[in-house]
């Protein structure tokens, strides 16, 4: 049986990879793509946002079952805010100590609700591994040593192990040793690459695995730095980026003996978690200010929990925005449609009824006796419903 390695490269588009392998700045992926498929007219989840993506590529199914809505979010049934992502107020209000152990700890063990692909694999008596990937969660303990500034920051405790898989490289927080040595995992990490969570460090923790014997039976590697360069300049100018990805997947495939010896011991999937689209140039007119567009409403402080005075609590996401209200009734909600639709920047809201039905749990969704609905200012709206199994 072939080893699997899943390549995860963070906001990887098909309208820029693929001419750049067409144009020959790719040459690794050309090639696998030569020897395999490609698949361009895949899709994300939504909403396309990696904490949220991600969970549904390592666990196989969408944010309704396995309960990641985004990176921004708020939990009904523990009345709390979940934040991932690196807004600095949102943080503040949190707190940093309550941020760094919901996104060690708290994230893959208490959060999400589906088992992971590395649990699945190792309870059929397989050995899996997890390289800088947010989602590790196994049944392996591995001790967590963080590093020193995060042991210095006031209110901060870290956790003493997390559980992953067997084989572990999680940054410079947890590693696990090398398969059939002692010697442990190693990369550079550090402040200038985000303590580990970078490209170089992921690609040298995957070279350092190469040399175990024997290598895990599936390994799942992720590159983000794409992500960051697109937001930061454009996905074309990103594709440098993609470039190095490319340029570390050849150096990792002539380790084992080259593309034919590669693909004769290995099955590999390349993905994406999303892409990203350009903005306008017009930079005021990029971003919804949702103070103004709700002005009148309470809006609920970022990363805190509802007050008794605050109505509405908004948790963007990119280009999409969760928005709860207090006071769940339709004749609320159908206000703040209105006034939204008002902006014509936005382009559809969506909602599921029964989370407006008094008495209702809003934490348990059936998709067999709920309805979902979908409004826009100029084209309409539509409602889905199960109607029966075929």
């Amino acid at each position: 049986m072939k080893k699997v390695l899943l390549v995860v490269i963070d906001a990887l588009a098909s309208r820029i990879i693929v001419p750049a392998m067409k144009d020959g700045k790719l040459p690794c992926l050309a090639a696998l793509a030569s020897r395999g498929v490609l698949r361009p007219e895949c899709t994300s989840i939504f909403p396309s946002i990696t904490p949220a993506a991600t969970a549904s590529i390592v666990t196989g199914v969408y944010p309704v079952q396995h309960d990641i809505a985004g990176a921004f979010w708020f939990d009904r049934e523990e009345d709390s805010v979940a934040y991932y992502g690196d807004d600095f107020w949102v943080l503040v209000n949190e707190g940093v100590g309550t941020f760094f152990d919901d996104f060690l700890v708290r994230l893959d063990h208490g959060r999400l609700h589906a088992d992971t692909l590395y649990q699945i694999v190792e309870r059929n008596n397989l050995t899996a591994a997890a390289i800088n990937f947010m989602w590790f969660r196994g049944e392996t303990k591995h001790p967590v040593n963080a590093p020193l500034l995060f042991q210095l920051l006031p209110g901060v405790e870290i956790a003493p192990q997390v559980m992953g898989p067997q084989v572990l490289a999680l940054a410079d927080f947890a590693v696990s040793n090398v398969p059939g040595s002692e010697e442990p995992l190693a990369a550079a990490g550090g402040l200038t690459r985000r303590y580990g969570f970078h490209d170089e460090t992921t690609a040298e923790y995957l070279m350092h695995l190469a040399t175990g014997d024997p290598f895990p039976d599936f390994t799942l590697a992720y590159f983000p730095n794409n992500d960051f360069v697109s937001h930061d300049k454009s996905p074309a100018e990103a594709l440098e980026v993609v470039q190095e990805v490319d340029h570390h997947l050849a150096e990792f495939i002539d380790t084992v003996g080259g593309m034919d010896a590669f693909l004769a011991q290995f099955a590999i999937v390349i993905v994406g978690d999303h892409s990203q689209c350009d903005m306008i140039r017009d930079v005021s007119g990029r971003g919804i200010n949702l103070v103004e567009v709700l002005d009148g409403y309470q809006l609920a402080t970022a990363g805190q929990p509802w007050l008794d005075e605050d109505d509405i609590m908004v948790c963007p996401n990119m280009r999409s925005c969760h928005i709860y209200l207090q006071k769940r009734d339709s004749a609320n909600r159908d206000e703040v449609v209105e006034r939204l639709l008002k902006d014509p920047r936005v382009d559809q809201i969506m909602w599921r009824a029964s989370a407006w039905n008094a008495g209702h749990d809003p934490g348990r969704v059936d998709p067999r006796t709920d309805s979902f609905h979908v409004t826009t200012a100029e084209r309409g709206s539509l409602e889905f419903r199960h109607v029966r199994d075929e």
